[in-house]
């Protein structure tokens, strides 16, 4: 019951309704705490289990929330040229943009300045 409390908790802060749906039946479900018999089965196990297999389909399934945020970005490197395209990837060292002439990949160190077009 309280992994299904904090899960709501996640879930509602994201407006994911269909999820609190799913979970709201779980929040009633009896504590699972281990016997005095350690060699007897926990209790509320099989609840636990349709829990934790319906929060994995509901984490692998891709929805418009999930999917990665696309940013298109013009860069002005050190030696004045300006490349304008879709961010691929960005890390500490290296930014790489793809446009229509192909992909292009832009030491941080050459970058004089960077302004995001377009995206988030």
């Amino acid at each position: 019951p309280k992994l299904a409390e904090l899960s709501l908790a996640k879930a509602d802060s994201l407006g994911d309704t269909a999820f609190v749906r799913g979970v709201s039946a779980y929040r009633t479900a009896a504590p699972m705490s281990v016997p005095a018999d350690k060699s007897a089965e926990y209790a509320g196990e099989m609840a636990y289990r349709r829990l934790m297999t319906s929060t994995g389909e509901k984490i692998l399934q891709k929805t418009a929330v999930s999917r990665p945020k696309q940013r298109t970005l013009r860069i002005k490197t050190q030696n004045g040229s300006v490349i304008t395209g879709r961010e691929v990837t960005s890390g500490a060292s290296v930014i790489v943009l793809e446009n229509e002439n192909g992909r292009f990949r832009i030491p941080t160190a050459d970058i004089d300045s960077k302004e995001i077009v377009s995206g988030k």
